[in-house]
């Protein structure tokens, strides 16, 4: 489940869709890839990618060798290469009300 927000903070869109059988970590990175492709597509050029999933916000972060052997990690990787501005940060679930909401509506 992905929710983008504008840089004053109006929800601009959300989705979620069914990857089949992975991890939470995979999830949350294929939802980051799923997430930023949308965002680039409507010319969107400063990004901050919020997500409860710490080692997913540290390994977006480094791009270190060890990492980039993950091709979900790949993606990401070449997307923030284009022309704009991302950020990573980590947000615990219970300060993220907005997705702990809409995560609720879809269980």
């Amino acid at each position: 489940m992905l929710i983008i927000y504008i840089s004053h903070g109006d929800w601009l869109f959300g989705f979620c869709r069914n990857i089949g059988s992975c991890s939470a970590y995979e999830a949350e990175l294929r939802g980051i890839v799923d997430g930023l492709t949308l965002v680039s597509q409507r010319g969107c050029r400063r990004v901050l990618v919020d997500s409860d999933n710490l080692s997913a916000i540290n390994d977006t972060n480094r791009y270190n060798a060890v990492v980039r052997n993950c091709s979900i990690i790949r993606s990401i990787t070449d997307i923030c290469r284009r022309a704009w501005e991302i950020h990573f940060c980590h947000v615990p679930r219970e300060a993220n009300k907005a997705t702990d909401f809409m995560f609720r509506q879809f269980q």
